[in-house]
């Protein structure tokens, strides 16, 4: 390894220094007693039989609350308060050539996050289905080269064993919901409005069960996610 190698931070190591987490584990045990009085024994009095409750449709599931996409930010970034338990991420290269793409795809996802009504696409309604779209420092530039995003990220200690293709990218398309049915047709959707679309990778991603913003991770630990809350934290940090 070259002392330049050496220098280089890693990806994890950035991404530990700029974000902090509370990993907590509580395990609890339980003892019960129980004492038994002995006596002789009596005969029980009779009992009517049970009567069975009347027969009816099962309870309709009750729909998660949708999500406003509109807004001064993205659907996704401090909206639902507790995230979606299931979501689905495809990061795409495009072409530049067209403009108006981006309007088309902002236009695409108000429909199908605020229409009531069920669709094809969408046969339960939207449900709290959000759509977040992050564009690559490539387009950015295109735009202008003073905009932030608009350089590359810096090399990497560890990005040489990376595959190319799992770097980088145009545009990221992130869909998240309670239901992982819809995730992979809406990602789909989207990404046909893209001109010249070329999908470099594509993940379902999950979280544990939990409370509130707290979920299990995979590795058995409670992990806890902070978000800003308020204007003043929003303005700062998105």
């Amino acid at each position: 390894m070259s002392d330049v190698e050496r220098t280089l931070p890693t990806r994890r190591g950035v991404l530990q220094g700029a974000l902090g987490s509370a990993i907590g584990g509580a395990i609890g045990f339980g003892l019960g007693a129980g004492a038994v009085a002995a006596s002789a024994p009596q005969a029980a009095p009779p009992t009517a039989p049970p009567t069975a409750p009347p027969a009816g449709p099962p309870a309709a599931a009750a729909q998660p609350q949708r999500v406003p996409a509109s807004g001064r930010y993205q659907a996704g970034i401090h909206l639902p308060a507790v995230p979606q338990r299931f979501g689905r991420v495809a990061v795409v290269d495009t072409e530049l050539a067209r403009a108006d793409w981006l309007a088309a795809l902002g236009a695409r996802i108000l429909d199908l996050t605020e229409r009531i009504e069920p669709s094809e696409l969408l046969p339960d309604g939207p449900g709290d289905l959000t759509i977040s779209v992050g564009i690559g420092p490539r387009l950015v530039a295109a735009i202008d080269p003073s905009l932030p995003g608009a350089a590359e990220l810096p090399r990497f200690a560890g990005d040489d064993d990376i595959d190319p293709t799992h770097l980088g990218g145009d545009v990221m398309l992130s869909a998240h919901s309670s239901d992982p049915t819809v995730l992979a047709a809406v990602l789909a959707d989207l990404t046909a409005l893209l001109p010249g679309a070329r999908p470099r990778w594509e993940q379902l991603i999950f979280r544990g069960t939990g409370e509130g913003t707290k979920a299990r991770n995979p590795l058995g630990f409670m992990d806890g996610i902070v978000v800003p809350r308020g204007d003043a934290e929003l303005k700062k940090s998105v």
